[in-house]
C-alpha cells in the first residue's frame, strides 16, 4: 500500500510558476531572483548586476496547458511577454514588472483557463530569458 500524498492547496485563480533560465555564463554578475508562484497580472522579477554596469535584456513567454481530449480552444498556449531592457549600475538591484503584449486580455484568456482546467491551474509556468551585456564592452 503506497502512503497518501497531502492534498496540495491551491494558491490562487491565476497563479503561475516562475522559471529564470539562464541565458550566458554569469560572468556579468547577474542575479534574478523572483517569487516561484505569481499573479498572471502581476510578474515581477528583480535583477542585480554584480560589480559591473550592465544592461539586462528581459524576454519570455507563458506557458499554460489545456486538455488534450477537449476541443482545439483548450490545447496547450503561449502567451509571449513585452521584451524590456533595464540599465544597471554596479551593484545596483531594480524591480522589473513584466506585461504580456496583450495584457488585459491574455490575462483574462489565462483566468478563465486556470478556472476551467485543473491541469492548467497546476502546470502554468513562466519561463523568462534574462540576458546580461557590459556596458561599455561591444555586443555581438
Amino acid at each position: 500500500m503506497t502512503p497518501k500524498t497531502p492534498p496540495t492547496r491551491d494558491v490562487g485563480q491565476a497563479a503561475i510558476r516562475m522559471a529564470m533560465l539562464p541565458a550566458q555564463p554569469l560572468s556579468t554578475g547577474l542575479s534574478v531572483p523572483g517569487k516561484k508562484r505569481q499573479k498572471a497580472k502581476n510578474l515581477k522579477l528583480r535583477t542585480t548586476c554584480g560589480h559591473l554596469p550592465c544592461s539586462a535584456k528581459v524576454k519570455g513567454r507563458a506557458v499554460v496547458p489545456g486538455s488534450s481530449s477537449a476541443t482545439a480552444a483548450s490545447y496547450k498556449r503561449f502567451f509571449d511577454l513585452k521584451r524590456k531592457t533595464v540599465e544597471l549600475r554596479a551593484g545596483q538591484t531594480k524591480k522589473v514588472e513584466l506585461k504580456f503584449k496583450n495584457h488585459k486580455k491574455w490575462t483574462k484568456r489565462i483566468a478563465q483557463m486556470h478556472d476551467h482546467h485543473k491541469v492548467a491551474r497546476k502546470h502554468s509556468r513562466v519561463l523568462v530569458q534574462v540576458k546580461a551585456t557590459n556596458v561599455g564592452s561591444p555586443s555581438a
